[in-house]
């Protein structure tokens, strides 16, 4: 025996049963896998009841589906995504928040920088808008009307009503015994009378979502859903919104204007 293996130069490799390779999983098989789980997820999310004990899984769900609502905002179909998933208005509007959070990861606690501004903008323009009696309020009219967009032009109606309410098209109100009305643009509209604080609702087309009675926390909501409903904001209002991606968020660089605002402001 000893003699034949010498004389073969061949090699014989013996593979032991035990140690054979198991079939690999199909890169298509896993990806129809995924897509499955994906859409359990997602009729999970459309059916499920919003209230406090399902809030922890409504959550997750969320955050697990994150990659079809982006396909939707692709799509130019986020509006009938909210339509088919009414828990979306659910919360105080928290889901918005959340998804602004997945998508702008990077973005910085809006209350941080507003907390730095508010004071300086109450105390050096106190003589301004003196019929608003709301801090807050007084303060996003102010911004607006030192960071006007340039060449933008505006309709002779909405000039009017920005005489009257100089946060016309961003903060509105209507009264308690009128419906609240549909708008192509996202904004806030307030059941009160004029400059009063009433529940404030965030609207998008025919979507509402009650958002309490918290002005800051309602227009912090606002800007946040130009994110995550893909949509942009009247030409006219470009430079007030880009001042709170900007200062507060600090997602992009400040204008022009926006810059010698603050210098002023800040010093």
């Amino acid at each position: 025996m000893e003699c034949l293996a010498k004389q073969s130069d061949s090699r014989v490799f013996i593979r032991q049963r035990g140690s054979e390779q198991m079939p690999q999983t199909s890169d298509a098989t896993e990806h129809g896998q995924d897509v499955a789980n994906i859409d359990e997820l997602v009729n999970e999310l459309r059916f499920i009841v919003p209230s406090d004990q399902e809030k922890r899984r409504i959550l997750e769900l969320w955050k697990q589906t994150l990659v079809r609502r982006n396909s939707a905002r692709d799509e130019g179909t986020f509006w009938q995504f909210m339509k088919d998933f009414p828990v979306v208005s659910s919360f105080g509007g928290e889901l918005i928040s959340l998804e602004f959070e997945l998508l702008k990861s990077n973005a910085c606690c809006f209350e941080d920088a507003w907390n730095i501004i508010e004071p300086k903008i109450l105390d050096q323009f106190r003589n301004v808008h003196r019929y608003i009696k709301n801090d807050v309020l007084k303060v996003l009219a102010v911004i607006r009307e030192k960071n006007p967009s340039r060449g933008a032009k505006r309709t002779r109606e909405e000039s009017e009503a920005r005489k009257l309410n100089p946060l016309h098209g961003i903060i509105d109100w209507i009264d308690p015994e009128l419906e609240i009305p549909t708008t192509e643009v996202p904004l806030i509209y307030i059941v009160e009378k004029f400059f009063e604080i009433g529940d404030c609702y965030l609207v998008w087309n025919d979507i509402t979502i009650n958002v309490g009675k918290d002005i800051l926390a309602a227009f912090i909501l606002l800007c946040k859903a130009f994110t995550v409903f893909n949509v942009k904001c009247c030409a006219s209002d470009k430079l007030f919104y880009s001042f709170f991606y900007a200062f507060c968020f600090k997602l992009e660089p400040l204008s022009t204007t926006s810059n010698k605002f603050l210098d002023k402001l800040i010093g």
